[in-house]
């Protein structure tokens, strides 16, 4: 082999050596200062279809309001998820969880795009995870198409028998994962798992059901003595 045949192959192998190195290092997680994401979730409960909403916990807000519901009643409960950073957010996916399940006789998605942008939640089934393609930066709580945030409305149908007592139904929604587009390389877009602001916040709403204790009214007995 000659001299310059030789140059050529080591420039080459040299070459697709770094392209798989420079491939691979754009594949990592990538650290937060690097990642300009920052998601925001709530989920609120409603008994008067929407009129006033109501928040117990989370993360970041903890209202401390329950909704008390009696059985066979359903109630609506919306979920957001925003964006404050200056990246879009994509495939963002949060996982729910649900007390008490078993006085839930129904979940139904009412409207999976209720801000009107054109994006629409996945909703599992359950409630187990919702996923939205995308969450656009400098977004807002508000639902709105402009700048608001990604909203989605679902209703729980109680149980028309409850027990005795206090029943407490508390529905939490968790932001679990999100990804960010990267650079556009070799025609193909590459993405990578962000682990940043947003991941781990939750946000919780709280259904008490009180039933009482029926109580058999006893009359006195009445009579004469003679």
């Amino acid at each position: 082999m000659t001299k310059f045949k030789k140059v050529i192959l080591g420039f080459g192998v040299a070459l697709a050596l770094g392209v798989t190195c420079y491939s691979l290092s754009l594949i990592q997680p990538v650290k937060a200062q690097e990642d300009d994401v920052n998601l925001h979730i709530k989920l609120e409960a409603s008994l008067d279809n929407g009129v006033t909403w109501k928040n117990y916990s989370g993360t970041e807000f903890s209202d401390g309001e329950s909704v008390v519901a009696d059985p066979g009643d359903t109630v609506l409960v919306r979920g957001k998820m925003w964006n404050t950073g200056t990246g879009d957010a994509y495939g963002a996916i949060a996982e729910g969880t649900l007390t008490n399940f078993g006085y839930v006789s129904a979940i139904n998605l009412d409207d999976a795009d209720v801000d009107g942008n054109g994006r629409s939640y996945t909703l599992g089934e359950g409630m187990e995870n919702a996923q939205i393609s995308q969450v656009s930066n400098t977004t807002i709580e508000e639902c709105n198409p402009l700048n608001g945030s990604e909203c989605a409305d679902f209703n729980f149908v109680l149980e028309n028998n409850f027990p005795v007592g206090e029943t407490v139904i508390i529905a939490k929604m968790e932001i679990a994962s999100y990804q960010t587009r990267v650079l556009n390389f070799l025609f193909d877009d590459l993405t990578r798992e962000a682990y940043a602001l947003g991941t781990g916040r939750d946000s919780a709403v709280r259904i008490v059901v009180n039933v009482a204790e029926s109580v058999a009214e006893i009359l006195p007995e009445t009579g004469v003595n003679l």
